[in-house]
């Protein structure tokens, strides 16, 4: 399996910008992710599904790198604001909570998750 690279972690977090934006539909949005990257198409939908929920606030299944967690949120942040990044730090902490039981859950993205700001 490739690595992901900042590069594509940088355009998922474009692409799902313009998602949660309305602009595209998530069709595109992984193509264009593809395209700009060569990130392999279920890696971008797994990936920019995983920042849609985290938007939303809601449970994500697919585990995402620490290094995409930390992009994500603080990106969310900057972009939409604290509101919005603690409802992504919300996603964080119930994707972890459902995956303890799971070999290799990774500590750090929920030390991460619970440093971001209360609500």
């Amino acid at each position: 399996m490739a690595a992901i690279t900042h590069t594509m972690i940088q355009a998922v977090c474009e692409q799902g910008k313009c998602l949660s934006l309305h602009e595209i539909d998530m069709k595109t949005a992984i193509a264009k992710v593809v395209d700009l990257t060569g990130m392999n198409p279920t890696s971008a939908a797994n990936y920019l599904s995983s920042f849609m929920n985290m938007m939303k606030g809601i449970i994500y299944k697919r585990t995402v790198s620490y290094t995409a967690t930390v992009f994500f949120l603080d990106n969310i942040g900057k972009d939409f604001g604290v509101g919005k990044q603690r409802d992504a730090a919300t996603a964080v902490k119930k994707h972890i909570a459902s995956c303890v039981t799971i070999k290799g859950c990774q500590k750090k993205i929920d030390a991460l998750a619970q440093s971001c700001p209360a609500g």
